[in-house]
């Protein structure tokens, strides 16, 4: 994990997002800072559109505070799941909501170039906002098929996703037992199989998530059992 990476992010939530304070932005964020927001097709580019989108925000939800559920590293990027917690300013741009409180999740990737953020991708609940101040009525359904695969595109962390599908039930279940600190001989006793034979799955399991050695091999497999694709 890079902790600096990680800090720099932390930083931000906590001098930024949380107080509505944008007098930091030249120091965290690269002049061509990219900005992919929940809807498709939602792009900021350069930092000037960023501070001008961030100040409608915090016009919009005043005193919003966020809340860091989970946050880690990985090469150049920095994974936060959060959530927040927000009142809506009644009348802003014309809407009177029946509620004014409410609190939604959200997921953002951060990518980091020479000490500054370059690249940000978010997901977050902006129908569930809608929904908590009353100005919309929505049915519960269940998660469609395809649902957290398209959440991940959206946050364009494909290659995640596609590395996961390469992976066989039985490499699965190598990683998981790896994950868990269990030697090749111990997971082989606990599946049934030679020592010979696990260390041949952790061979191919290495080539298909492009890892050189078991450290490397061991943080990718606890990324996607973070992204929930182990």
């Amino acid at each position: 994990m890079n902790q600096k990476n990680v800090q720099l992010v932390r930083r931000l939530f906590r001098e930024q997002a949380s107080k509505d304070d944008i007098s930091f932005y030249d120091q965290l964020f690269s002049e061509e800072v990219q900005l992919y927001g929940p809807a498709s097709g939602h792009k900021v580019q350069g930092l000037v559109a960023l501070k001008k989108i961030d100040r409608g925000y915090h016009k919009a939800y005043p005193g919003a505070q966020f809340q860091i559920e989970e946050i880690f590293g990985y090469g150049d990027q920095v994974i936060v799941r959060w959530i927040c917690k927000a009142t809506y300013k009644e009348g802003y741009k014309g809407i009177k909501p029946k509620k004014n409180e409410f609190c939604i999740w959200g997921m953002s990737t951060y990518r980091i170039v020479k000490g500054k953020i370059q690249e940000i991708r978010q997901f977050w609940d902006r129908l569930g906002i809608l929904e908590q101040i009353g100005e919309v009525q929505i049915q519960t359904d269940p998660v469609k098929p395809g649902y957290y695969a398209d959440l991940l595109k959206s946050l364009g962390m494909e290659k995640y996703l596609e590395k996961a599908f390469l992976l066989t039930r039985r490499e699965r279940e190598c990683l998981q037992l790896l994950l868990q600190g269990k030697t090749a001989k111990e997971t082989a006793t606990m599946l049934d199989l030679s020592p010979r034979t696990v260390e041949s799955y952790f061979e191919n399991i290495k080539k298909k998530l492009s890892c050189s050695n078991k450290g490397e091999l061991f943080s990718k497999a606890e990324l996607l059992k973070k992204l929930e694709l182990l």
